[in-house]
């Protein structure tokens, strides 16, 4: 396992989903500004959810090596 952060830089909740091999999976409600820090797989994908006019929108979706290449906040569109 690798260890991997992320920051909310938005100013809106942002729901995290890190989905990996053998069943991996780890969730988390980041609040606005929040640091998250967690541990998983090479091979898991993030994906960023949060609330839209019209219910949870998907953000992005990600491996979570490409999130370590791009830097690790999110930003507002």
């Amino acid at each position: 396992m690798d260890t991997y952060s992320l920051r909310n830089t938005t100013t809106k909740m942002v729901i995290l989903r890190c989905i990996g091999p053998d069943s991996f999976f780890r969730e988390k409600v980041m609040l606005p500004l929040e640091l998250f820090v967690w541990d998983c797989p090479a091979e898991s994908r993030v994906d960023l959810w949060s609330y839209g006019l019209s219910g949870t929108e998907l953000l992005d979706s990600l491996d979570v090596a490409e999130l370590a290449a791009v830097g690790c906040s999110i930003h507002q569109p």
